[in-house]
């Protein structure tokens, strides 16, 4: 077990929407160092990554999460579905449409469900 894949996790909040590799592992042990008990957990080398919470502000959205990233964005539906857009796959404009839809809080099922449609680069899981 190498030390770069350790990190501590205390006072660190649960993030539902922590994407990780599929050999992620989660284990939670004592260091050996005196005073309160660290947990820790070993993760994937592969890039996590936080997805922020849609704020869903008409209330009846099917979107949970997204990631924005330069040139895509990742979406991630009330299924657990997650999809990446991308520039290529729906164009800059929509790509840019759903930033700012995505950024405001409302809007942004709509938007994929009328004029994105099946536009997306890959399904995620």
């Amino acid at each position: 077990m190498h030390c770069q894949n350790m990190r501590t996790t205390e006072n660190q909040p649960n993030h539902p929407f922590k994407r990780t590799g599929s050999a992620a592992r989660h284990l939670p042990f004592n260091l050996g160092v005196k005073g309160p008990k660290l947990q820790t957990e070993v993760v994937s080398t592969k890039e996590e990554v936080m997805m922020e919470r849609y704020k869903n502000l008409g209330g009846n959205s099917n979107v949970v999460a997204f990631e924005i990233g330069a040139g895509e964005i990742t979406v991630q539906f009330g299924d657990g579905s997650v999809y990446l857009y991308t520039n290529q796959s729906a164009g800059a404009a929509s790509i840019s449409e759903m930033h700012r839809l995505a950024r405001a809080g409302q809007g942004l099922n709509s938007y994929i469900g009328r004029v994105v449609k099946k536009g997306y680069a890959s399904k995620i899981r």
